[in-house]
């Protein structure tokens, strides 16, 4: 019996110098190489992205639904689409605020002359996934060309989602995106040519999917670490989307929009948003930040693109990719399973049906009475 325990032990050593330790290695080492290129880029990016906004075209008779529209990024993004003639739909877990960025974008059509598509303000807290479901719901048939995903929050003190099955800012940034997405799966296939974006991030390659730990009880919470994993969960998503609808017709992307002055580092500790002041001078406008998102939303060149990561408007981003999305790994297709577990109280599509077919004229009328409003 000795024997066979020694024999064992020194077979779990053999593992650990043969397997274990040089797997991270290459962890760290990837991490060190990553965060040189994000530097590096940090750096570079205000020579790539000059000029104008790269959308390709009118936009009239585009409807975009953009999450996180009223602040940073996306709400340049949505400037962006409506001065040239989309349709926005902007779900606000703060709707007053929704409203006065509505008007302010209306004042500011009317200055430049540009054409006026409309602007429906929706009441959605991605912190809730019952939130979500009723947004999608008060939706009805709307058809949907664009959906962005953008909003996101970064270096969040530790706090479990509503229904407590996962951290908040995996909640938030991933987990009612993916429920969204899901419910306005209808929506999207009405369009003639659907796109998706997911707004992720380089921060991307230094996350690490822990599906055994979503709520950071065993790892311990760290409000970066959290941000880059679900940011890594955003392409991991993107990637099983194209794997499961490879059939369909919806074209889905994530973009890392550079490294932006936004209030994003609002939760961050003191010395981290410090730094991030300091560095303002070489970071990206919110609407240089935008441009990636609005290219591969717009972009003829790009509407075949789908699965790819994108930065500096049309570049792959393949050297920021999760080590996780590497062949063979099972990561993607288990995180979507989990999700749909997580998701599937708020998901009935036959119920969905229903509601939509007895409820149209009621869905029909009050979007009507939206976009009036607007």
């Amino acid at each position: 019996d000795f024997s066979r325990v020694r024999s064992h032990h020194l077979d779990s050593l053999q593992f650990q110098r043969e397997v274990i330790r040089p797997m991270k290695v290459c962890r760290v080492l990837r991490k060190l190489y990553c965060l040189v290129r994000i530097a590096l880029d940090c750096v570079l990016q205000k020579f790539w992205l000059r000029g104008d906004p790269p959308v390709t075209g009118n936009l009239a008779g585009t409807t975009a639904l953009i999450t996180g529209a009223t602040g940073g990024v996306g709400r340049a993004t949505a400037e962006i689409l409506y001065l040239h003639g989309a349709n926005l739909i902007l779900p606000c877990r703060d709707v007053p605020k929704g409203e006065k960025f509505r008007d302010e974008l209306r004042a500011l059509s009317s200055m430049r002359g540009a054409e006026r598509g409309s602007i429906v303000i929706l009441k959605m807290d991605l912190a809730s996934l019952d939130s979500v479901r009723d947004a999608a719901k008060e939706l009805g048939n709307q058809t949907i060309d664009i959906l962005i995903l953008n909003a996101g929050i970064m270096g969040a003190p530790f706090k479990l989602s509503v229904d407590g099955s996962v951290e908040s800012t995996f909640a938030v940034n991933q987990l009612s995106h993916f429920l969204l997405t899901r419910l306005l799966l209808p929506n999207l296939e009405s369009a003639k040519a659907p796109r998706i974006i997911a707004v992720s991030s380089v921060a991307a390659s230094l996350g690490f999917i822990d599906l055994d730990d979503l709520t950071y009880r065993k790892r311990g919470y760290n409000g970066m670490r959290a941000y880059c994993d679900s940011k890594a969960a955003n392409i991991l998503f993107c990637e099983e989307f194209v794997r499961r609808y490879r059939s369909s017709r919806i074209k889905i992307n994530a973009v890392h929009p550079g490294e932006v002055v936004t209030d994003i580092s609002r939760e961050l500790p003191w010395v981290l948003r410090r730094g991030h002041r300091l560095l303002s001078p070489i970071l990206l406008s919110p609407t240089q930040g935008a441009w990636t998102t609005v290219a591969v939303a717009t972009s003829k060149n790009l509407q075949h693109a789908t699965g790819k990561f994108f930065c500096w408007i049309d570049r792959p981003c393949s050297w920021a990719l999760p080590m996780q999305t590497r062949a063979g790994d099972p990561t993607a297709r288990d995180l979507w399973d989990l999700s749909t577990k997580l998701t599937q109280p708020y998901v009935n599509f036959t119920q969905m049906r229903e509601d939509s077919a007895c409820h149209e004229k009621n869905s029909t009328s009050q979007i009507g009475n939206l976009k009036r409003h607007a």
